[in-house]
């Protein structure tokens, strides 16, 4: 075998394995928001986010009611961003999940 031939076939086979590697590491971390989330309730530093209401900037003091809705929104919206990123790794699309997962963490209000 010619050693080009032989190079061509170690960096074909390297390449395959950083992709493999990347797609690990973006569900891996959308795996690790999923697990922080459910211990979001027993971790006071740990809430999702969401952006303040008009009535919020007027003083209003909100109900049980309009807090609840907005924590299901928001574990809603979470849920749905991290099943998005998760997809995109399966496409192959890295940097696409990394963004999605970027946005799903600001949501849980971590950076």
């Amino acid at each position: 075998m010619k050693l080009s031939t032989m190079a061509l076939v170690l960096c074909a086979s390297f390449s395959v394995n950083v992709e493999a590697a990347q797609a690990g590491l973006c569900t891996q971390q959308a795996d690790q928001l999923e697990a922080a989330l459910r211990q979001s309730p027993v971790s006071p530093n740990a809430s999702l986010t969401a952006p303040e209401t008009i009535g919020a900037k007027l003083g209003h003091q909100p109900t049980p009611a309009s807090v609840e809705a907005a924590e299901t929104r928001a574990q809603s919206q979470i849920a749905s961003v991290i099943a998005k990123a998760k997809a995109l790794d399966a496409q192959g699309k890295h940097a696409a999940c990394m963004r999605a997962l970027t946005d799903a963490k600001l949501i849980f209000g971590r950076q």
